[in-house]
């Protein structure tokens, strides 16, 4: 051990430094008074020599040696050594000074352990994808939302290869092309084959002081939500255009008939003006539902509806009076009389009448109605129910889309606005509830609404 290796080689330097003098003086004075004692004397003076060389030697050996233990320590990053500081002022410094270089070094430890957990906060808390790839290609750094978007975990990628981990070869394409140096470069992706996702990808590589590239940073940007809001307005624009040409067309086109002599035959001015007043009020039912609809819309987006308690019942019974004056069959109304929930009275009583009224205009003749509602797990169910025609499968995953009407019945009932079940979605949710759809066809349709009673 070094110890040892020290403590000897003090021991050696000492008793030579010691006993050379001493021996060649010794022999200096044998020679001349050739007397043996002289010589006894000078053996016993080299020995007490030796014995205080040994001493001194151990005195300084041991500080030593624990300096080297703290070094050592200190190298591996084991811990702050708290080393003795010896009585000599040399070596008793230099324990000093290890002992504020292993201080300075934990500090400096502790604040890089500080930024690098709030550089993993920083980066988990953003929506934007972020992924972290050093020079040799291994993935050292990546939050959760890149970590959905390449479909595997935080541990999986974290240490890997990105070439080994990252199947999209847009993204790998995209990380090698910044690895070679190319500056700032982003490009689209699309992700996933069922529910696709555009994500705006752009690298940007990481140099050090001296320019060299040391690895690059890839942001992720999904942009599926903006594109789905641009496509919905899109195809928002072109419904409602569509919708309002269809009435406004008509009125034109029978009121020119009408300018144009229509007016001097009694039975044809009749005629036309009722075809006019139709089509105005399906216009006006347009614009009322779409106007409903914005407001419903905006409600659910700033959480902003009035809700107060009221019995559920009270509010079945007032959305079906005020549909009496167009009953085209019975519609029964069950609900307990205690049943109260916290609910926007106007909102829910605009879904259940719009529920019955599609249920009015869409089962046939001869049919009827069930409207009844229930306790189950904190929450109240609504249903509406009627034994009519009943809705393929296809179109039940769309009938809550704006516009959209169930192609079959488009001859055989008249027409609505195509804004009624959109309506009713938006006021569930604005209740933070849910709406479901259960119908065969020939064997009616069942309407669920699932709200929280509070």
């Amino acid at each position: 051990m070094l110890g040892k290796r020290t403590l000897w080689r003090l021991f050696w330097n000492i008793l030579l430094l010691v006993s050379t003098p001493i021996a060649a003086l010794t022999w200096v004075l044998a020679s001349a008074e050739n007397d043996l004692s002289i010589g006894v004397l000078a053996l016993a003076s080299i020995s007490v020599g030796a014995v205080l060389s040994f001493a001194v030697a151990r005195r300084f050996s041991r500080p030593l040696e624990e300096i080297h233990r703290g070094a050592e320590a200190l190298m591996r990053g084991d811990g702050a050594p708290k080393l003795p500081v010896s009585d000599s002022f040399e070596i008793g410094g230099l324990a000093d000074t290890v002992n504020r270089i292993a201080i300075a070094r934990d500090e400096h430890a502790r604040d890089a352990s500080r930024g690098l957990q709030e550089l993993d906060a920083a980066l988990s808390s953003l929506d934007e994808g972020v992924l972290v790839v050093d020079i040799q290609g291994r993935v050292t750094r990546v939050n959760d939302a890149a970590a959905s978007l390449v479909d595997a975990s935080e541990e999986a990628l974290v240490d890997a290869s990105y070439s080994d981990v990252v199947a999209h070869p847009g993204l790998r394409s995209l990380i090698r092309e910044a690895l070679a140096g190319s500056e700032g470069f982003g490009k689209e992706l699309v992700f996933g084959s069922d529910e696709r996702r555009y994500v705006e990808a752009r690298s940007t590589p990481v140099h050090d002081r001296f320019g060299r590239i040391t690895g690059v940073v890839v942001a992720l940007d999904d942009r599926t939500r903006l594109r789905n809001l641009a496509s919905l307005r899109r195809d928002f624009a072109a419904h409602v255009s569509h919708e309002l040409k269809t009435p406004l067309t008509a009125i034109k086109g029978f009121a020119d008939t009408l300018l144009r002599g229509a007016l001097a035959d009694p039975r044809d001015a009749e005629h036309f003006v009722k075809v006019i007043a139709k089509q105005t009020d399906r216009l006006h039912e347009l614009v009322e539902s779409l106007m409903e609809l914005a407001r419903v819309e905006g409600q659910v987006e700033s959480d902003a509806i009035d809700k107060t308690w009221h019995h559920v019942g009270d509010l079945l019974r007032a959305a079906v009076s005020e549909l009496d004056g167009r009953r085209e069959f019975p519609i029964h109304v069950d609900c307990p009389t205690e049943l109260t929930a916290r609910v926007s009275a106007t909102l829910l009583e605009r879904a259940i009448g719009n529920l019955v009224d599609n249920a009015m205009r869409y089962a046939g003749a001869g049919c009827a109605a069930w409207v009844s509602a229930r306790e189950d797990a904190g929450d109240v169910v609504i249903t509406v129910r009627d034994d009519g025609e009943g809705i393929e499968e296809a179109d039940r995953a769309r009938i809550f889309e704006r516009f959209y009407r169930v192609s079959r019945t488009r001859g055989q009932h008249p027409e609505g606005s195509g804004l009624g079940l959109a309506i009713v979605k938006h006021v569930v949710l604005a209740h933070g509830g849910t709406v479901s759809a259960e119908s065969e066809p020939g064997r009616g349709t069942t309407f669920a609404l699932r709200i929280p009673k509070y």
